[in-house]
């Protein structure tokens, strides 16, 4: 008896090639979320509390959100 399976490759399911302007694009997303992270870094002061608290977590979106997961 044949066997019915059907064998897929990666390349079959989601074919590889790749685009100049989606690689510049995913690399200038990148830079700027990083960029933006280091200015939101150079802000924090010791002595303002909760305002270091907002500081740190809009670097951590910048970094996390945009500087990583968008530039994917």
């Amino acid at each position: 008896m044949a066997s019915d399976h059907i064998i897929f490759t990666a390349t079959d399911i989601a074919p590889k090639r790749y685009d100049a302007g989606y690689i510049a694009l995913s690399y200038f997303v990148s830079l700027v979320g990083s960029l933006s992270t280091l200015q939101l870094l150079q802000l924090r002061t010791s002595g303002r509390g909760l305002y270091n608290w907002y500081l740190l977590f809009g670097s951590s979106v910048t970094m996390g959100g945009i500087g990583k997961f968008l530039s994917v």
